[in-house]
């Protein structure tokens, strides 16, 4: 997702002949990218504790039935193998990716948005 297509708009366009309007508008689309960021930051805080529970439960499963898990000694690194290649843990670090991701375009979006405003 680039920062132009995130809303359909290029929120760092103006239109010299409506400066005025694009004043009025900026701290309303500032307020905009902000709360998305904040709830973004949620989700993406919210997908790392998701993570961590997965890998958590996981590594209790493994070092109670090794065996179960084709391990034959337990060692961490045994142990966080297994936990790497488990499809739930991939499928959380997916899910965390993609918050990182989207937190990143807003942040970009807001440092478009304070690079505009110093142009107005």
């Amino acid at each position: 997702m680039e920062l132009d297509e995130y809303k359909g708009e290029l929120i760092i366009d103006i239109d010299k002949d409506r400066l005025d309007e694009d004043w009025i508008i900026q701290p309303k689309m500032t307020l905009e990218y902000a709360l998305e960021l904040a709830e973004a930051k949620s989700e993406l805080a919210f997908a790392k504790t998701s993570l961590e529970v997965v890998e958590a439960e996981l590594s209790l499963k493994i070092r109670s039935d090794p065996v179960r898990y084709g391990i034959e000694k337990v060692t961490e690194a045994t142990i966080a193998s297994k936990i790497l290649t488990n499809s739930v843990y991939q499928a959380r670090t997916k899910d965390l990716h993609q918050a990182k991701h989207r937190v990143d375009v807003l942040e970009a979006a807001m440092t478009a948005l304070e690079h505009r405003k110093k142009a107005l």
